[in-house]
């Protein structure tokens, strides 16, 4: 479309075989066609009209916005080229929601390529470039701006000059007609809001940026190569992507490359890729290395020995050093990193001195430790290691003397600087059989802590504890308030037969409490008839014999506790041991 063409044949009265002047291609054409300019042209409307109708229709509305349809208020202009150079058209567009752009060459779709790039920015600038222009590029591009509420369109023509005296050499020969599509795609394809500047330059050491802002539908994946190799973030710790969604539904889209090295430059390839299309981007990066500075080898000053310590106390490893340029120090434990974020191991570097600080260590602190010192000019590393051990087994808690009322709980408790599996207890010097089954003494072991219980404490516990560890022993007293006997089984009332045995009971707290027993208030005299007899905490008043003279009311006292009952005495009952023999009486009566 758009290039001239010569007549080779007539075929028939209505078509036509012609050949391109440029290109050579040959085909059959309508005769009509050929003759009729206004016929061409009118063609070219119709089909381009239909292709414009068949655009799909991108864009959403924000409650309350308002819709406007697409108006150009800057429009493309005619552009006379020579062979081999750039062209540029430029439009900008307005209309809500914001407008979906197409370029037409003729009535030919054109795709973004490398060869041809359309960017289309957040300012609704759409700018379509051809970066070396053939002669089969001549003729009429078209820009359509189209949304829910229409379309608008507009037109300029690109005129190629070209030179005799050259080759004449098409896209054909070059394979780069792909750019041009006859199809209408329901997304739309990648596009860029503008290029990339051809050169950038970064210092070593610092961080190139690139920021890339991108449309399309679907959405599309975007990808960076560096001198022909994918960059990906889980290859180079130092790069990274992120990816945010602004305005005019386009996506931008940030490379950031930390600590550049020399190794970095090169060309830098954008790819945005969808299943509408794909476009591509270049830059070539320059890295201008730092000055190269006088090297010296790491030198150690000061280094450390290897160390004893006892747990808790503080671990403090020093090195001074020198090196130009400075040099890295990484520390080791049993030839493994230490890392920076350890929660237990500080390490603090300032200009030429590196230190390592375990406070309070423990046995598993005892290591190889390794410190290492690197330039470019070299490495030294110093090794020495780190003992610590467990302190000498301490009381840090003595025991103290102990007060406990009779028949309650007392417990001994000491602590040690750390934990013990089994320590020996003792009374009055005596080890307490504690491996024995029973109910007196439970020891208990809590870490640290070691615990002596003393269940139902009695006067008979009374003495000095003490706990052994080893060499070092802690003692204490233990001392029992005794607590006055309690009647827990009292008197009840008896009845007895003269001469029968009369038996009153009491239970009390304890064995060897004093007793008083009393009868109708006197206190009693025991003889060998009236006894009292004492089984632990058990007594038992005995009365042998019993005489009418022992009833009465009895009372036992203990301390300010007491108790009463009655004895009754009965007479004995009167019982016939034989039987008189039965008589019959006879009576006479005289008349």
């Amino acid at each position: 479309e758009g290039e001239h063409v010569i007549l080779v044949e007539r075929k028939t009265e209505e078509r036509w075989l012609v050949r391109k002047t440029i290109t050579k291609e040959k085909g059959i054409v309508p005769k009509s066609i050929l003759e009729d300019v206004a016929s061409y042209n009118r063609l070219l409307d119709q089909v381009l009209e239909e292709k414009i109708g068949k655009l799909p229709v991108f864009g959403k509305l924000s409650p309350g916005e308002k819709m406007t349809a697409p108006k150009f208020v800057e429009r493309p202009k005619p552009t006379e080229v020579e062979k081999g150079q750039p062209a540029t058209f430029q439009c900008k567009v307005q209309g809500n929601p914001r407008p979906y752009v197409t370029w037409f060459k003729q009535t030919k779709i054109i795709k973004s390529t490398t060869e041809f790039e359309i960017y289309y920015d957040e300012e609704n600038v759409s700018t379509l470039v051809i970066n070396e222009v053939f002669p089969e590029d001549a003729g009429t591009y078209t820009v359509v701006a189209k949304n829910p509420a229409g379309f608008a369109s507009c037109s300029a023509d690109l005129t190629v000059q070209e030179f005799i005296s050259e080759q004449t050499i098409s896209r054909r020969t070059v394979s780069r007609s792909s750019s041009l599509l006859d199809i209408l795609a329901e997304g739309i394809p990648p596009i860029f809001s503008s290029p990339l500047r051809p050169h950038l330059r970064v210092d070593e050491g610092s961080t190139l940026t690139l920021v890339i802002k991108v449309t399309g539908t679907p959405e599309p994946e975007v990808t960076l190569k560096v001198n022909d190799k994918t960059l990906k973030e889980k290859d180079d710790k130092r790069f990274s992507v992120t990816k945010t969604k602004e305005d005019h539904n386009f996506i931008n889209v940030t490379f950031v490359l930390k600590d550049v090295k020399p190794g970095d430059a090169g060309t830098y390839e954008v790819t945005a890729e969808n299943c509408e299309g794909t476009v591509t981007n270049h830059i070539d990066v320059e890295v201008i290395e730092k000055p190269k500075e006088e090297q010296e080898p790491p030198k150690f000053t000061q280094t450390f020995s290897d160390t004893v310590v006892t747990e808790e106390e503080t671990v403090k490893l020093i090195v001074k050093y020198t090196g130009k340029p400075k040099p890295t120090v990484t520390w080791y434990r049993d030839d493994k990193p230490i890392r920076e974020d350890s929660t237990k191991i500080i390490i603090q570097e300032d200009e030429s001195t590196s230190t390592l600080e375990i406070p309070k260590s423990d046995v598993t602190d005892t290591a190889k430790y390794t410190c290492t010192a690197s330039n470019p000019a070299g490495e030294v590393t110093h090794t020495a290691k780190v003992t610590v051990q467990e302190p000498n087994l301490t009381f840090v808690e003595k025991l103290q003397d102990i007060e406990v009322k009779e028949n309650h709980v007392a417990m001994f408790v000491t602590k040690t600087n750390r934990p013990v599996d089994h320590v020996t207890w003792c009374k009055d010097g005596e080890p307490i059989k504690l491996d024995e089954p029973q109910d007196k003494y439970q020891a208990i072991s809590e870490g640290p802590y070691q615990k002596l219980v003393i269940k139902n404490a009695s006067i008979r516990d009374e003495g000095e504890y003490t706990c052994v560890l080893g060499d070092e022993e802690t003692s204490a007293d233990l001392v029992v308030i005794e607590l006055p006997p309690e009647i827990t089984t009292f008197l009840t009332d008896q009845t007895v037969a003269k001469d029968d045995t009369a038996q009153f009971f009491i239970e009390l707290t304890k064995g060897d409490a004093l007793v008083r027993w009393f009868k109708d208030g006197k206190e009693l005299q025991f003889s060998d008839r009236v006894r009292l007899k004492i089984d632990g905490k058990r007594q038992v008043l005995v009365i042998k014999n019993s005489v009418l003279q022992d009833a009465g009311r009895y009372t036992c006292k203990v301390g300010d506790q007491s108790c009463s009952a009655r004895l009754t005495v009965e007479p004995p009952s009167v019982e016939f041991t034989a039987r008189l023999p039965e008589k019959q009486l006879c009576l006479k009566i005289r008349m």
